[in-house]
């Protein structure tokens, strides 16, 4: 899981939709609608680990935040339309600082 959601945070990195939004739309629209059924994917395959987590990310995503054995085979058979919109994203988790973990360990 990890290294699938590092894999869509370089995909995004890569191709700067954001950037590209006003010279070729539809190219970043599609950019964001591949990242957008990657973290839905996430937010699924995260919810035995962190459902908590997984349920904000649905949240994010104007979904609806429960999931269950059935969410799964959505993600294939029934992705997200294109043109969905999505709330404001917000930081999941808080970076911790090096000196933050070590105060933490010494404790």
């Amino acid at each position: 899981m990890l290294s699938l959601a590092q894999k869509v945070n370089a995909y995004l990195s890569t191709h700067e939709p954001w950037k590209k939004l006003s010279e070729d739309a539809e190219s970043a629209s599609t950019k964001y609608y591949v990242a957008t059924q990657v973290v839905n994917a996430l937010a699924i395959l995260l919810a035995p680990f962190l459902p908590n987590t997984a349920q904000n990310i649905r949240t994010q995503l104007n979904l609806s935040p429960k999931i269950n054995e059935h969410t799964l085979t959505q993600i294939t058979q029934s992705p997200i339309p294109a043109k969905h919109c999505i709330q404001t994203p917000k930081i999941l988790f808080t970076k911790l600082q090096k000196q933050t973990i070590l105060r933490t360990l010494k404790a």
